[in-house]
């Protein structure tokens, strides 16, 4: 069985994403709003991604992000943010309320389908378990949580993978091209600004540790140990 994807949103957006991702063989669910996708993410088999679009009347697609974020067996899964308009304060929005991806209803199809290919891909590299400790931070991959002395924090599944590359890569400058590479398999710097944003997330989760991201102008950034 390929996939498990869940579409929610209106009509139009269901019936465009489920043609746009046919040929990736997911199992496509959909929902029409935030009540019927909380319906789907009780049963026992979760979808793998969620594909969510953002903008309509209520507003209530964040209150879906403030679900998945504050429920402990859907926490780790990866959310899929798609909006017709992309200004600053929605991109804030999305990214502060636990998007792990935010992407404009323009993109076209190929695109899109690529994109999805790329983030199943991930998904699948991060599903491995086991804890493991770097410096004071106790990194608990299979439920995403890092532990540092007494407090401890839930990760997004993009910033877990921030997080893994940078211990695995610490003490070495990594250019926001890089990551864009590693992250979304794509070269568009317009999308820097998502790196930047995960980052910070990522730098207050860290702030008691003895180990924190420093930027490095104009390239990127790399994790470093505070003596």
């Amino acid at each position: 069985m390929g996939p498990r994807i869940l579409v929610v949103g209106r009509r139009p957006f269901q019936e465009r994403l489920r043609r746009a991702l046919l040929e990736l063989g997911a199992d496509i669910r959909t929902a029409p709003g935030v009540p019927a996708a909380k319906s789907v993410l009780r049963r026992r088999e979760r979808p793998d991604l969620v594909v969510l679009e953002l903008g309509s009347a209520d507003g209530r697609e964040y209150e879906l992000l403030d679900h998945v974020r504050k429920t402990d067996t859907l926490n780790t899964l990866f959310v899929v943010s798609i909006a017709a308009e992309l200004d600053d304060q929605a991109t804030l929005a999305a990214f502060e309320r636990g998007t792990d991806e935010l992407l404009s209803l323009t993109i076209p199809d190929a695109e899109l389908r690529a994109r999805v290919r790329a983030i199943l891909r991930r998904i699948v590299l991060g599903r491995g378990g086991g804890q493991f400790v770097f410096q004071d931070i106790s990194l608990d991959a299979e439920n995403r949580r890092i532990r540092i002395g007494d407090r401890e924090e839930t990760l997004t599944r993009t910033e877990y993978q921030l997080l893994h590359l940078f211990i695995q890569k610490a003490g070495r400058t990594l250019p926001r091209r890089y990551l864009l590479r590693y992250l979304w398999d794509t070269d568009d710097q317009f999308r820097t600004r998502s790196i930047d944003m995960h980052v910070s997330h990522l730098r207050r989760k860290l702030s008691p540790s003895s180990c924190r991201i420093d930027t490095v102008r104009p390239l990127g950034y790399k994790l470093t140990t505070v003596r």
